[in-house]
This record gives structure tokens, C-alpha cells and sequence, in this order.
């Protein structure tokens, strides 16, 4: 594992706390390197040459904007924790487990992971929802979802958008 991580330990402050708790989301900029984000990258080229060659047509209806053309953009990877140790370093950088943990309490662990691939000019936008419903988790208060923009996400192009409370 390389250590080319931007940020090593994170201790946030009350105030972020706080505003976690009132508005039910908190934004941490530049928590990983542009070296790690640029390594997850490189691997999504690798992973999608390696995972495209094997769908099935039923899965290229799930993964696939277009599943008519086989060369066309993935909408979606599913699980790259579990499947990719980039990813699995991604998820175990220290300061995201402490943000978490601070937020949630001890003893985090990735239940679902997903690689939401927003290519230009295909696709559009998602739906308002709460991922809460898709867990159905029996502590609402025990589940955080956590997003790393791998790309630059602004408002023209698209970013994800949190509705606070």
C-alpha cells in the first residue's frame, strides 16, 4: 500500500460536529492525494476492460447506459471494496474511518459500495432519495454514507447535492 495519502489523522471540530448533527451531512475536502485519487482512476480503465468482457446481457441491462452497445459507458460499479484494493484503501484511510467514527461511533465497516460512472453527455440526473431506504438499516443513527468524488464535481457539471435536516 502506498503511502501517498494527503491527509494522515483528522480530528474534527465541534463546530463540524455540531453541523453534522443539524444538517445530516458534512463536507471534508481534500481528505485523499491527487496521487490516490489518480491510482482509483487508473484502476476503474483496468477494472472496466476486465469486467466488460465478462457481462452477461442481463447484467449489461444493470451496468451500462446503453446495453444495446457493448463499448458503451458503465453507469455503475458495484462493490469496488470488495473487488479492488485501491478501492479497499480508499475506504480504510484513517482519517475517513476517525471522521466516521467520531460522527457514528466505534467500530465502522463498509456494508455497500458503488462507483457511479457520470459520463458526458449520457445518463441524467438521479431522483431525490434517502439511502436509508435501500439499507433499511434497524439504526438510522449507525449507517453513514460517505462520497469521494473522484472527479471534480461542481455545480455545472453535475455534483451531488445533500438536502440538510
Amino acid at each position: 500500500m502506498a503511502n501517498d495519502d494527503k491527509v494522515t489523522s483528522l480530528m474534527l471540530t465541534a463546530e463540524q460536529i455540531d453541523a453534522f448533527g443539524r444538517d445530516g451531512q458534512l463536507t471534508v475536502p481534500d481528505l485523499f492525494s491527487t496521487e490516490k485519487i489518480e491510482r482509483a482512476l487508473e484502476d476503474l480503465d483496468k477494472w472496466d476492460a476486465e469486467f466488460r468482457s465478462t457481462l452477461t446481457d442481463e447484467e449489461r441491462e444493470w451496468y451500462l447506459e446503453d446495453p444495446s452497445d457493448p463499448s458503451s459507458p458503465f453507469r455503475k460499479l458495484d462493490d469496488p471494496v470488495f473487488h479492488r484494493e485501491i478501492f479497499r484503501e480508499l475506504a480504510m484511510h484513517s482519517p475517513l474511518v476517525e471522521a466516521a467514527e467520531q460522527l457514528i461511533g466505534a467500530g465502522v465497516s463498509v456494508v455497500f459500495s458503488q462507483v457511479f460512472c457520470k459520463a458526458p453527455e449520457v445518463g441524467g440526473p438521479k431522483p431525490v432519495h434517502q439511502d436509508n431506504f435501500y439499507f433499511a438499516p434497524s439504526d438510522t443513527d449507525a449507517l453513514l454514507t460517505t462520497w469521494i468524488a473522484l472527479d471534480v464535481a461542481t455545480e455545472k457539471n453535475g455534483c451531488l447535492h445533500y438536502g440538510l435536516g
